[in-house]
């Protein structure tokens, strides 16, 4: 018998659960939930926005997809924003008309602006949920001046990591994805 390896995606879950308003609640599936993409770019990004155009076959979820953007171009990684361009460009004309689906692209210069546009995000918005790839094709200047040094969970990359250590408002989870790399 011959076994064929596909390649899949690994998703880390970070759940912060309020006592008065845990994610799995009796009325989670009947009452509106709302999902932030964190697409900073890369195959984990483009990963994490398929996991979230799933998630909008429940009419109860709006989805709020945030697309960083480096002032700073990046020749290693052209062929990468390319790819990324396709697959934005494509999720926007599926969901064009689609009323909880909000699509936005930030330009940012440094890791300083990227973690500030996120916490701002985490303080002007309540989201039930975060999704975002790890770290696999981001722009190098979008993490510029980020040390994975201090990161207390490597695997959540340096994003998903930082998120991870701020208190939001205590009941957004996370979920950090990645797709899987195939060797040979």
């Amino acid at each position: 018998m011959c076994w064929t390896t596909l390649p899949c995606s690994v998703g880390i879950l970070f759940h912060r659960v309020h006592l008065m308003n845990p994610l799995c609640d009796k009325f989670f599936y009947s009452s509106p939930r709302h999902v932030l993409v964190l697409f900073l770019g890369g195959a984990d990004a483009r990963e994490a926005l398929f996991y979230a155009d799933r998630i909008l076959t429940n009419p109860n979820v709006s989805l709020t997809v945030i697309r960083f953007l480096s002032y700073h171009p990046c020749r290693e990684y052209e062929r990468e924003k390319k790819i990324d361009n396709g697959v934005i460009t494509s999720f926007r004309e599926r969901n064009g008309r689609n009323k909880r689906v909000v699509c936005r692209d930030v330009v940012m210069k440094n890791g300083e602006e990227t973690l500030a546009t996120i916490q701002a995000f985490g303080n002007d918005v309540h989201f039930d949920l975060w999704i975002l790839g790890r770290q696999k094709g981001i722009n190098p200047f979008l993490l510029e001046g980020l040390s994975s040094d201090w990161c207390e969970h490597l695997e959540l990359g340096v994003i998903g990591d930082y998120i991870t250590s701020m208190d939001f408002d205590g009941t957004t989870s996370i979920l950090v994805v990645q797709q899987q790399t195939l060797r040979g």
